[in-house]
């Protein structure tokens, strides 16, 4: 089972592992995020029970009873940082062992980091034998070992807090995977994740950006501003209830409010149960504004230097406000899309890339174990929409 533990929703989706590591997608179950306030555990008992119960509802409509999950976590106090580590060979054969190999990632693991942060994810991005690049380090001539790794970091409170809940729902972890190389699983291309791309997840109450090349994320950072954040921020200023708030944003909400004729009203209903009208452009400035501040929090908090070519691809349940995906693409100048070919084939349920994206990204770190490799035309990213459609 892959489980997605998002600061609104728990959705849980069951797979079963084919001989080659194909997934045939069998049940998905979803629930309200209760305990959870923007993104921290603050009851744990409450947290369970959201998760109990999109467990059971996953197992109702696969027909399975499951007892191994990958999971990500609540995103909150995740960090990011690039580290170096470096050693000198001894080998006298003059060429480095798997041994220094894996001493020298052991080094750049060596971090300073608060007491309460655990060390979740490490990823090499190279690898240097005497200045000059290489795929791999093992069996190269030279003296000189480097190493740059993408370093996650999280709660350790959180991850204890999870793992625990989990052990007590008689479930066995086989993997915890940051959020945002799950979704990534199945919002990119393989071409994608080798060549380049951006990925844009704006979630409920968080925005992860991540840029991918040669399969690994390079950059990331988690933006506290979601689609719920434009739903308060309505709700204030048009003195109107979250629900009520919400259901406008969706059938009337845009981004480019000067493309809206001024003379376009929205019919509403307040707080105190009145019902009135407002202009349908005024309900657009609102939505531009938190928009407009939350693409310069991703602009400071992101370099986007790099090759140009590299596309974005916007997905989470926030990304659907009209006009969203044109004004990220004028504001940074790239080409733009919403969510991908995987993730269509999912119909109107967009919500659920990560929890099967854990499950990709555990057979691709083969957290997952398969009886056999899989043939080369049967990778499993690539046989995605195959099961999507077989399932649907």
């Amino acid at each position: 089972m892959g489980l997605d533990i998002g600061s609104t929703k728990i959705c849980a989706c069951i797979c079963e592992i084919g001989p080659y590591g194909d997934i045939h997608v069998r049940g998905f179950g979803t629930s309200a995020s209760s305990g959870l306030n923007k993104g921290k555990i603050v009851h744990a008992e409450d947290l369970q029970r959201s998760i109990e119960k999109a467990i059971q509802r996953a197992e109702l409509a696969a027909g399975a009873r499951v007892d191994q999950v990958l999971t990500n976590l609540p995103v909150l106090e995740t960090a990011f940082m690039h580290n170096t580590g470096l050693i000198i060979s001894k080998e006298e054969s003059g060429k480095i062992s798997e041994a220094e190999k894996i001493e020298c990632l052991k080094r750049s693991k060596a971090i300073s980091k608060a007491t309460d942060q655990t060390v979740l994810h490490m990823i090499p991005l190279y690898f240097k034998v005497d200045d000059a690049m290489v795929q791999n380090p093992v069996g190269v001539s030279g003296t000189h070992l480097e190493t740059q790794t993408h370093i996650i970091l999280v709660d350790t409170d959180q991850l204890n807090q999870i793992t625990f809940m989990l052990k007590r729902l008689r479930l066995k972890i086989a993997g915890i995977v940051y959020d945002g190389l799950a979704a990534a699983q199945t919002m990119l291309s393989d071409n994608e994740l080798k060549n380049g791309a951006i990925v844009m997840d704006m979630g409920g109450r968080f925005t992860k950006v991540g840029i991918f090349k040669n399969g690994l994320l390079q950059r990331a950072s988690v933006i506290p501003i979601g689609g719920d954040t434009i739903t308060q921020d309505i709700a204030q200023c048009l003195k109107t209830s979250i629900g009520e708030a919400e259901r406008i944003k969706i059938l009337k909400g845009a981004v480019n409010f000067n493309q809206i004729n001024p003379g376009e009203f929205v019919e509403i209903r307040t707080d105190k149960g009145e019902k009135t009208s407002i202009q349908r452009r005024l309900l657009a400035q609102i939505i531009h504004a938190r928009v407009t501040e939350w693409m310069t929090l991703i602009q400071q908090e992101m370099s986007f230097d790099f090759d140009p070519h590299y596309s974005i691809a916007l997905a989470g349940r926030g990304s659907q406000l009209t006009g969203l995906d044109r004004y990220v693409e004028q504001t940074l100048n790239r080409k733009v899309r919403l969510m991908s070919d995987t993730l269509r084939d999912l119909g109107d349920s967009p919500e659920h890339a990560s929890a099967i994206g854990v499950v990709v990204y555990g057979l691709k770190s083969r957290a997952i174990a398969v009886s056999a490799p899989p043939p080369p035309s049967q990778d499993p990213f690539n046989r995605f929409n195959s099961w999507i459609r077989e399932f649907f």
